[in-house]
């Protein structure tokens, strides 16, 4: 039932907090667009976070809640990324993950189902989410869920809505792509290079893009380039090893942080957070995750 508050109704209102599957950037229910240029490794950094929060496993230095995930791959044919799937499975995790995956390459119309493979598809899911109750699902990608143009700001709309529909309660991970024309010089200036419309990012609670940095070396950077559910997660460097092994690149310090730590002993645990935070460049809140793992 709708609710119209008073003033005085507002003021008293408690409202809950944001939970989080993986800590600051894929909450619980909303939108996530992940995107970037072709090659940076979306699908191995995707599929690496959704076996994270399927095992309640950490995923780089964020924090994690175990939750039922399925993964939507329509982007590649599964002869092509079966075994790299497997690969990934093997190297990023040491417990069988909560983890549903499906191929419907090369794709379905979310918004407008008009052959009978893709009504099939749609069925598929719609059951599957009946009986699991997925908490996250993972779309790679975007641009194989609808025919319409990506430009019209329309789109965004009407893909977010029948996605909604299709798993209600779920987090709703995208994968998408940046516009081919983008330059990669400056990330900073392209934050928002993703194809199509800005309603794109306007009507998705988190932005996450990743981009090069070392191609030789396979490093990639990823931002959060938009969050309304939390303060910005930090940027972080990952590695991308054997094409499917996803590690950080700037690996933590863990004596230099026990140094500091230990150093302000009789300081507050929020000062002890804060000076880690000066010395890495990275969040208060990190600073913390990190402190507690090593207190543990």
């Amino acid at each position: 039932m709708t609710k119209i508050y008073s003033v005085e109704e507002l003021l008293k209102l408690e409202a809950p907090k944001y939970k989080f599957w993986l800590e600051p950037l894929i909450p619980e229910q909303g939108i996530v667009l992940f995107y970037g240029k072709y090659g940076t490794y979306k699908t191995p950094i995707t599929y690496a976070m959704a076996m994270a929060i399927a095992s309640g496993t950490p995923f780089l230095d964020m924090a994690v809640r175990q939750g039922h995930v399925l993964y939507i791959e329509a982007d590649t044919p599964p002869a092509v990324i079966v075994d790299r799937f497997k690969d990934s499975i093997l190297a990023n995790v040491t417990q069988t993950p909560s983890l549903d995956t499906v191929f419907p390459y090369p794709g379905f119309n979310v918004v407008n189902p008009v052959t009978p493979e893709e009504l099939e598809i749609l069925q598929t899911l719609r059951n599957a989410h009946q009986r699991h109750k997925y908490d996250v699902v993972f779309i790679d990608s975007l641009r194989c869920l609808h025919n319409l143009s990506d430009k019209d700001s329309e789109t965004s709309v009407l893909v977010y809505r029948k996605l909604a529909q299709l798993f209600p309660q779920a987090t709703i991970c995208l994968i998408h792509h940046d516009r081919k024309s983008v330059l990669e010089e400056s990330p900073e200036m392209h934050d928002e290079s993703f194809s199509g419309s800005q309603a794109w990012i306007n009507h998705a609670t988190v932005g996450i893009k990743v981009y090069h940095l070392d191609k030789d070396k396979n490093r990639v950077a990823v931002k959060n380039t938009k969050n309304q559910a939390s303060e910005l997660g930090p940027n972080l460097t990952v590695q991308i090893q054997d094409g499917f092994r996803v590690k950080l690149g700037n690996q933590v310090d863990s004596v230099a942080i026990k140094q500091i730590i230990d150093i302000m002993a009789n300081e507050t645990e929020a000062a002890k957070d804060k000076a880690v935070s000066k010395a890495f460049g990275v969040s208060e809140r990190t600073a913390r995750r990190w402190r507690l793992r090593l207190e543990d």
